[in-house]
């Protein structure tokens, strides 16, 4: 989630840092400290301004996170647009290149081989559809449309959306930065060998800077605060890596009104036989009691034992 930190290095820094340190404020202090200050993505941009401070040899000495609580009532989303604005098309977010990128990076998450893979069972469909406003949200319990969001629910939700949208736009552009680095290509056009080496290097460097972070002194509102990925993380905390992995998850077992399983083929490959739709399940014709039970019992003996 967009947060503000203040940052504190030792020795008095050039404007030329700027350049490594963006989007963050350089303040030099009469102390002989200086100060960095500026608004995040995520805690995945924190770790990347730490990694930054430790390769350019600065002593790290504090890091704070300003505590800020957004105004949800001058964002009644009941009065806003709910698509977004350069949307392609309805239940769409991502323009082609992104949508082929992201595809291309599930596609290596759950690949294909004897069995179908994320592609087939179109996990950018259900991310994509995610990502394209409050219109895909909660599917309705009898599986007839989506319920619609108002008021601050409805701007909770879009708030937690554009944090969303802007990881993966932020993510994309790093899979094509470190594709052309090393094989001067954007990460679509590379092999699938090269494409698991460039996710390979994007989850170690998200873990370096996990690391990074743990070991660093770091105050919310002038008190002391255990690192914040020893809580459990909310969708918003995740970097851009551990989201990829965890829509491409989704996308692969959700049911299939969100968009992917397509012909339940997530359910098929771990020997789920699921409902037509969630309609049999909201009509009580479909139960997944025999999952859970001890004993597999017969649907028709649990309807009779409960009589």
């Amino acid at each position: 989630m967009m947060a503000t930190y203040i940052i504190r290095v030792q020795g008095h820094l050039s404007d030329s840092y700027s350049v490594w340190l963006d989007p963050l404020t350089i303040r030099r202090e009469p102390s002989g400290e200086t100060t960095l200050v500026g608004e995040l993505v995520d805690q995945g941009a924190l770790f990347g301004i730490l990694l930054k401070i430790r390769d350019l040899g600065l002593s790290l000495l504090e890091v704070e996170e300003v505590k800020i609580v957004p105004d949800l009532e001058a964002h009644d989303m009941s009065q806003q647009p709910q698509q977004q604005a350069y949307g392609s098309a309805a239940g769409r977010y991502f323009d082609t290149h992104q949508r082929e990128t992201i595809e291309a990076a599930m596609a290596r998450i759950i690949p294909t081989d004897d069995q179908p893979g994320a592609r087939e069972a179109g996990t950018i469909e259900f991310l994509d559809r995610y990502l394209s406003g409050l219109d895909y949200i909660y599917a309705k319990p009898d599986g007839s449309g989506f319920e619609k969001l108002e008021g601050k629910r409805a701007a909770a939700w879009q708030q937690r959306i554009e944090i969303l949208r802007e990881k993966y736009v932020r993510g994309i552009t790093e899979l094509n930065r470190r594709s052309q680095a090393q094989f001067s290509a954007n990460f679509v056009q590379i092999t699938t060998d090269q494409q698991d080496q460039i996710l390979a290097d994007t989850e170690r460097s998200a873990q370096d800077a996990k690391a990074a972070l743990e070991q660093t002194p770091a105050t919310a509102n002038s008190t002391s605060v255990e690192p914040a990925l020893q809580q459990t993380s909310a969708e918003v905390q995740l970097d851009f890596f551990q989201l990829l992995v965890l829509h491409t998850r989704q996308g692969f077992y959700a049911d299939p009104i969100y968009g992917g399983n397509k012909n339940q083929v997530g359910w098929r490959l771990i020997g789920f036989d699921g409902p037509d739709s969630l309609a049999e399940t909201h009509a009580g014709r479909y139960t997944t009691l025999p999952y859970f039970a001890t004993e597999q019992r017969a649907w028709g003996k649990e309807i009779q034992h409960g009589d």
